[in-house]
Order: structure tokens, then sequence, then C-alpha cells
């Protein structure tokens, strides 16, 4: 009887450490809450720097906020140099104002594939949405002009649509702190969705390699060109690589 009722409970006991196996590969509990990391990432206008947070809703599911800064220019810029004038800078004819994106965004992100599937790389999906903030800085240019005298001058003025400078007389781009006092504000909302893939450490360090697309639209279009025409909805790909930790 006694040999019975010992067995009985080892025949329990491996019931349930069986149950508890197959229980943890359909759902297993959250042991990491939290995930931080930041990056940096291309997209086919510019470049840009991010940062992330995300909490565990479950072993597969988690919601995740970010907040990122980028560069965007027009498809049409073509950086040339004045060969005429020595040790001329570089700049873009007809441009008006540089672009600089901020993002504050809140969405979901999906486990597709875990690292405690197979192997070492586990695969997710990424959707995000959220407010949008471009701001335009005029672009201005050191430029020969001549002087009253018939001597020639030099002066830092910005591109004009209806007088346009000659590209011979154009030195350069001028000096970057030219034009924050007249920067402008362009409000608008944009939607991210890619799909990530994260090399995990033993120490809980994190490495990621995100592809996707990010779309921005403005109750404007933004005048980073003259000459041609300006967006208002702007549709990117990008591919973003961040390091980070799980605790």
């Amino acid at each position: 009887m006694k040999k019975a009722i010992i067995l009985g409970i080892l025949l329990v006991f491996m019931a349930g450490s069986f149950s508890a196996q197959i229980l943890y590969k359909e759902d297993p509990p959250v042991l990491i809450k939290y995930e931080g990391m930041g990056g940096i990432f291309l997209h086919t206008e510019g470049f840009g720097f991010n940062y992330r947070k995300a909490k565990n809703i479950t072993f597969n599911r988690r919601w995740i906020w970010e907040i990122d800064g980028e560069t965007m220019t027009h498809p049409k810029e073509v950086s040339t140099t004045n060969q005429y004038i020595e040790n001329a800078k570089s700049y873009v004819y007809g441009k008006l104002n540089n672009l600089y994106i901020l993002h504050a965004g809140y969405g979901r992100q999906h486990i597709l594939y875990g690292i405690e599937n197979k192997g070492n790389v586990e695969i997710r999906l990424t959707y995000i949405g959220g407010l949008s903030l471009g701001i335009a800085k005029p672009v201005y240019l050191d430029v020969l002009t001549d002087a009253s005298q018939g001597t020639t001058g030099e002066a830092t003025e910005k591109f004009d649509p209806l007088n346009p400078q000659h590209p011979e007389n154009i030195i350069g781009k001028a000096s970057f702190t030219y034009g924050f006092d007249e920067l402008k504000l362009h409000p608008g909302l944009y939607g991210r969705c890619g799909l990530s893939f994260m090399d995990k450490t033993e120490n809980n360090t994190v490495y990621v390699l995100e592809t996707g697309f990010t779309f921005d639209a403005y109750m404007s279009k933004i005048p980073i060109m003259a000459l041609t025409d300006n967006n208002q909805f702007y549709l990117t790909f990008y591919l973003n690589f961040m390091i980070g930790k799980k605790w």
C-alpha cells in the first residue's frame, strides 16, 4: 500500500511537470517585464536617432513607446560646388529649408518567432503611431555681390526664388548657426511598421536590426526646395540598428 501511494505521488508529480512544459511552450510566464534600447537608423531620405521602451503584456505581446529625431531631404536635392571659386563649399542650389522631424509614438509589438523555439534570433512585428513635428530651418548661402564702386564683396543671404542667385556667384552654404531665429513648426501625425530581428546575450543585453516603413502626414506642404513641388506626405523606408537591455 505504501509503495502504491509513493508511486501515485510520483506519477502526479511527473504529470504536473509534463503539463507545465506544455503550458510553457504555449504561453510562458513573463519573467522579464521591461526593455529599453536606443539606436541609429538610415532611411531613404536621411538618417536619425531613436529610443524605445517596452512593457510586456504577455510573453508574446508588449506595449511600446518611442521618441526619435531625424533629417528629411527632398528627392531632387543635388549637392554641388562652385568650381570657379577657390575653397568653395558645397551647397544645394534652390534649397530653402533644412527639415528635421521629431516623433513621439505609442504602439504594440508581437513576437512572431521566439528565441525559446529554436536558435538565437527572435523575430518581432512592430507597429507604432503618434505625433510628428516638422521643423523647417532656413538655409543661408555665402554669395559674391557687386559693390557700388565696382569691387566685389561677400554677403550671406537666403535663396530667392523670385531673383535667384547665379551659380557662379555662390561661394557655398553659410554657417549652420544662421536661421535658428526663423524656425517654422509643422505639426502632423505619423505611423510606422517594422519587422525586427533580435539577438539576446546571456546578460540580457539585446541587439536589434529592424527594417520597415514610416509615413508622415502634415497639415500643409513643407517648403524644402524652390522651383519644384514640395511634399505634404512622406513615405520612407528605414534600416534601424539598436542596442539595449531587458530587466
